[in-house]
This record gives C-alpha cells, sequence and structure tokens, in this order.
C-alpha cells in the first residue's frame, strides 16, 4: 500500500533524510535567479522558493495555514 505522499494527492512526509532534502529542496542556479528577479528582500525570496520547491514536489501550492 502506498504512504501518503505517494497517492494520487501527494502530502509532505512528516520527516527527511539529509539526501531527501539536498535532492528535492535545494533551489538550482536558474530558481535561485528567478527569485532574486521576481521578490525584493530576503525572507519574501526565502518564502518564495520554499513554496516553489514544495509545488514542485506536490503538484499544488500549500497555504499559509497549512506551513504552521
Amino acid at each position: 500500500m502506498p504512504s501518503p505522499h505517494e497517492t494520487a494527492y501527494p502530502r509532505l512526509k512528516t520527516s527527511f533524510t539529509q539526501n531527501e532534502l539536498a535532492q528535492h529542496f535545494s533551489p538550482n542556479e536558474v530558481e535561485i535567479d528567478m527569485a532574486f528577479g521576481s521578490v525584493s528582500g530576503k525572507a519574501a525570496r526565502l518564502c518564495f522558493l520554499v513554496l516553489l520547491k514544495t509545488f514542485q514536489r506536490l503538484g499544488y501550492f500549500v497555504t499559509i495555514n497549512e506551513c504552521a
């Protein structure tokens, strides 16, 4: 039976290994350039990249309520 993060309605796992974080959630150079070109401020860039990487992993944007 697939785990919840592998189904048609994917969810993030509750914990990740260091390798999983690096593989799935590290922004590449193009994504970093996009963040610097689209958003001003360090906190806003970080939020932008977190939302981008979670979207790429899940296929949908998480809401702020789901992040807390």
